[in-house]
């Protein structure tokens, strides 16, 4: 026969009751349940609880995605003493945005973006991995703002690794820091190898080179392929490889030009060094482009960062070696 809770038990389960209220976003059970409770047991600690009903009673708007969007800015705003994306771990903000989810479903909503931000990254905090891939490959396609694109292009990497395609997921995030590493939402991303990767390089180039602010950005798609974390670009559309070509020529005469007038050519150094890895592994079908030759983009690649480059080569050559065997 199973005992009856003991008093001690009661104010407990009590709490428990209001917090899966506040769970199911029914913050006025929540806050009746929270005055009945603190009638009867006034020293159980309700202050989070009841500051959570407070807010979200004066702004909560269902079915408003808009209105609920801002309500949830302003309460992380609000209540930065809460750890707000952990809260009840993590369960309260995976249903307050699985809520916005099924609005923008039940109204039908086709825009890629709201408020300023991508709908994908609603769904990724839901839960839902395949709606989130689903309105992220679809702003993507739609996007030709390069900041837009990296950004998507960052959270679409979080998507595939959150569903366990650690492949993909590292191709995602090499394009959105090929595109424009520093809109990366760097702090949201899920592959702590690709997190190491970043610290990795920050220390090695803050160590070797005077860059200023955080341009080491600019160097983590090259690390990242060099290291083998994220699979190499190849271009096999002979049409996009001779616009990639073009675009290379003409960014290799801005840097020779800046480079003899002895400007800083940091930055530039790192985009071409990175276009130079692409061009380098996508030889076999650069042999049909007469406007570049393999040879004299490693001559480049040496010229720009000869440690970078001797790691590269030794990387093909390691390839090779493992080939033959």
């Amino acid at each position: 026969m199973m005992e009856e809770p003991s008093l001690f038990d009661v104010p407990y389960m009590r709490k428990n009751q209001i917090i899966h209220s506040i769970l199911s976003l029914n913050f006025n059970d929540a806050q009746n349940e929270i005055n009945n409770l603190g009638l009867t047991f006034p020293l159980v600690d309700l202050r989070d609880e009841s500051r959570i009903c407070e807010f979200f009673l004066k702004h909560h708007a269902p079915n408003d995605v808009e209105k609920m969007l801002s309500a949830w800015h302003h309460f992380a705003e609000t209540f930065d003493d809460i750890k707000i994306d952990s809260l009840y771990n993590g369960q309260f903000k995976k249903n307050y945005f699985s809520a916005i989810c099924d609005a923008i479903e039940q109204q039908k909503i086709d825009t890629d973006y709201v408020l300023n931000m991508p709908i994908g990254l609603f769904y990724i905090y839901s839960g839902n991995l395949n709606g989130a891939k689903t309105r992220l490959e679809k702003a993507i396609a739609k996007t030709t703002d390069d900041s837009r694109l990296s950004r998507l292009y960052g959270y679409l990497g979080n998507t595939h690794f959150l569903k366990g395609d650690e492949r993909i997921s590292r191709i995602c995030y090499r394009e959105a820091f090929e595109i424009n590493p520093y809109v990366v939402d760097i702090d949201s991303i899920e592959d702590k190898i690709v997190v190491d990767l970043l610290n990795r390089v920050k220390k090695e180039i803050s160590d070797t080179s005077n860059i200023p602010n955080n341009e080491y950005l600019d160097w983590v798609a090259t690390y990242g392929c060099i290291e083998t974390i994220f699979p190499f670009k190849i271009i096999k559309i002979l049409d996009d490889l001779r616009v990639y070509v073009k675009d290379f020529i003409k960014m290799e005469k801005v840097y020779r030009n800046d480079k003899n007038k002895d400007d800083d050519t940091g930055k530039l150094k790192a985009i071409l060094f990175y276009k130079c890895i692409v061009l380098s592994e996508s030889n076999q079908y650069l042999k049909n482009i007469k406007d570049v030759e393999l040879i004299k983009v490693r001559v480049l690649m040496k010229e720009i960062n000869p440690s970078l480059f001797k790691r590269y080569m030794k990387l093909k050559e390691d390839k090779v070696c493992r080939w033959w065997n």
